[in-house]
């Protein structure tokens, strides 16, 4: 059913595989369209998209915003929207742009309810200046159309304006605007209709809503189907359905502890009342669960936006049943997301280097092939080895374990389907001949005798040890070693270490049934990115695991810790006592290797212990470069 064409409105799409909107960064600091931003969009038309809703189009200026979004607020900016449009339809994609007006989380404050980042209330808009908001939807809707757009994309989710007003959180009106469902969708409704009254019908319409807010007192499932049948009667032709606003944000963008297809229970609640397609999105990027929604006619079209930003060629290697070969999103959020705030915003991918640079990040054959050996076979050696070797360099990868994967192996055990990254690259491996060696030390010797030309040490990390009183003890074990179930814990835990791994951690033993409790030093989960965070946050209330924040390990006995809070002394009774205090490069090898080899690089957790993304850059930036 995937590959089935379908249809929205008048425009009939090759498939059901509809490009999410993204607030990629791409545009001028004014919101003007650029090579840049049509090359991203050009690469996932070609990789076989049914269509592609652009990121967000400001209908209002954003003056000089740091985020360089688009913007469709002048008929200046028709040709540059013109050029996109035709680039994504020459590919044989459908091309819709979203429309949006910020509201109070970009600033401007429509409503009468405070933000929480935001500070004080703001007025409440008079009924005029709504007529005044309607109309810069209607004429940004005409400059789409000029520029030759099939449709628009109108933006009613995720806290954002018209969500505002949709939802009870936000909307504390008392006039038609506001007080019942039906009321809180006028202003969505007017909008659909006068775009509709002055385009003419046949211009197609997508209303993206949330079907939860997910925060109390926000917009549930239940007013969500009052409010569509309401938007299909006022013209829309489809309707996309998300979920979550600021203090939800882990809704909006689930991460990878949230399952996958975790909001189609939305659409298909939706579906049930109105007669229009109905989109679904949230984590969709395997094929296979993606065809299964359809098939339980959960949704009529499938979204999906970082899988794209992954893998452009994504539904191609599908429809062609090449799934092996698919780079699956892990959804972690970092470079489409968090790795680079404003004013450096542009998104990237932490498993796609190429995301965002397709015409510059071409591979290059190399006119000087080497033998180049690659010390490491975790994600940075991986990537590292497989690119040079589709370069054309003679490549040999060694691991000293009996398995490639090196720490991702942790993550894995726990996380089971983000192991398909490892196989992802294990078969570029093969793929690109690269000759692998596990279970195989590097040492001074082996490189003596195998003379190759250059070196790249990826040996990755090892955990941190905290010099504390009883941390050798036997009731102390490594996080790494419980999430890959090597060894028992008891009914009581005490994790060290309030990080990615030691939440993580916290969560799996509370899940079957063991009393947690978290020690950090500095605050909880700190250095995990803001939606994995707020995640697990609201699993770990929700599992009744304990958070110590700015507490300090004194010691370990074979009853517990001891530890210092707020200058107090407490004693935290364990069984087990679970060390996830991060950890250190392992890079001896790169100091021996010093003047043994004339081309010497260290890449990855070995230079420093960060995160996938990191490691996945720097081995295919030395992989481009060798």
């Amino acid at each position: 059913m995937l590959f089935q064409p379908g249809r929205i409105g008048k425009v009939e799409l090759r498939n059901r595989i509809i490009m999410s909107p993204m607030g990629v960064g791409y545009a001028t600091e004014s919101g003007y369209v650029t090579d840049r931003l049509i090359a991203f969009y050009e690469a996932r038309a070609r990789g076989g998209v049914g269509a592609i809703s652009t990121g967000g189009a400001y209908v209002v200026s954003l003056g000089q915003s740091p985020f360089k979004f688009m913007c469709i607020d002048d008929d200046e900016k028709i040709p540059g929207l013109k050029k996109l449009a035709h680039a994504i339809k020459a590919q044989g994609a459908a091309a819709f742009i979203q429309l949006i007006m910020p509201g109070v989380q970009m600033y401007e404050r429509p409503d009468a309810l405070p933000h929480p980042q935001m500070g004080t209330p703001p007025a409440e808009r008079s009924k005029e200046e709504i007529g005044e908001m309607v109309e810069l939807f209607v004429q940004a809707a005409r400059r789409a159309k000029e520029a030759q757009f099939d449709g628009v994309d109108i933006h009613g989710a995720h806290g954002y304006l018209i969500s505002q007003f949709l939802s009870p959180k936000t909307n504390l009106r008392t006039d038609e605007y506001g007080g019942s469902p039906e009321k809180r969708a006028r202003f969505a409704s007017q909008i659909i209709e006068n775009i509709k009254r002055r385009l003419g019908q046949d211009f197609p319409i997508l209303f993206r809503m949330n079907g939860e807010d997910y925060i109390d007192g926000g917009l549930t499932i239940d007013q969500a189907k009052l409010q569509a049948p309401l938007l299909v009667e006022a013209g829309a032709d489809a309707l996309s359905i998300s979920a979550g606003i600021f203090q939800g944000f882990h809704w909006q963008i689930p991460s990878v502890i949230q399952r996958p297809g975790c909001l189609s229970h939305l659409a298909a609640a939706v579906k049930k009342v109105v007669a229009v397609p109905v989109i679904t999105a949230g984590r969709l990027g395997d094929p296979l669960i993606a065809e299964q929604v359809l098939r339980e006619g959960r949704a009529d079209f499938i979204a999906m936006g970082r899988p794209l930003l992954a893998d452009p060629e994504l539904p191609n290697k599908a429809a062609e049943g090449r799934l092996e070969d698919i780079r699956y999103c892990i959804s972690c959020n970092l470079g489409c997301s968090t790795k680079r705030p404003p004013p450096d915003f542009a998104a990237s991918c932490s498993l796609n280097p190429a995301c965002g640079r397709e015409k510059e990040y071409l591979l290059q054959t190399t006119p000087h092939p080497k033998r180049v050996m690659v010390v490491g076979g975790g994600l940075a050696g991986m990537e590292a080895a497989r690119t040079m070797a589709q370069r054309g360099h003679d490549v040999t990868l060694y691991e000293k374990k009996a398995q490639l994967g090196g720490q991702w192996n942790v993550i894995s055990s726990y996380q089971p389907e983000v192991a398909a990254l490892t196989r992802y690259l294990s078969r570029g491996l093969d793929k690109a001949g690269v000759k692998v060696f596990l279970n195989t030390k590097v040492d001074r010797k082996l490189v003596k005798e195998t003379n190759p030309e250059a070196m790249v040490v990826a040996t990755g990390a090892v955990p941190a040890i905290l010099p504390v009183p009883g941390i050798k003890g036997k009731n102390v074990v490594l996080a790494w070693d419980v999430l890959m179930g090597r060894v028992k814990v008891g009914q009581e835990v005490v994790i060290i270490g309030g990080g990615a791994v030691g939440l993580e951690t916290a969560c799996l033993l509370a899940e079957r049934g063991k009393k947690v409790s978290v020690v950090e030093m500095l605050h909880i989960a700190r250095g995990v990115t803001w939606f994995l965070k707020w995640a697990l946050k609201e699993r770990l209330i929700d599992l009744g695991v304990y958070l110590y924040p700015s507490t300090t390990v004194h010691s370990i006995s074979e009853r517990g810790v001891s530890v210092i809070n707020a200058r107090q002394m407490l004693f935290l009774k364990a069984d087990t006592v679970v060390l996830a205090a991060g950890s250190k490069s392992e890079n001896e090898l790169a100091e021996q290797m010093q003047g043994l080899v004339p081309e010497l690089y260290t890449i990855g957790d070995a230079v420093e212990p960060r995160d996938s993304m990191d490691a996945i850059h720097e081995g295919s930036k030395v992989g481009r470069e060798i």
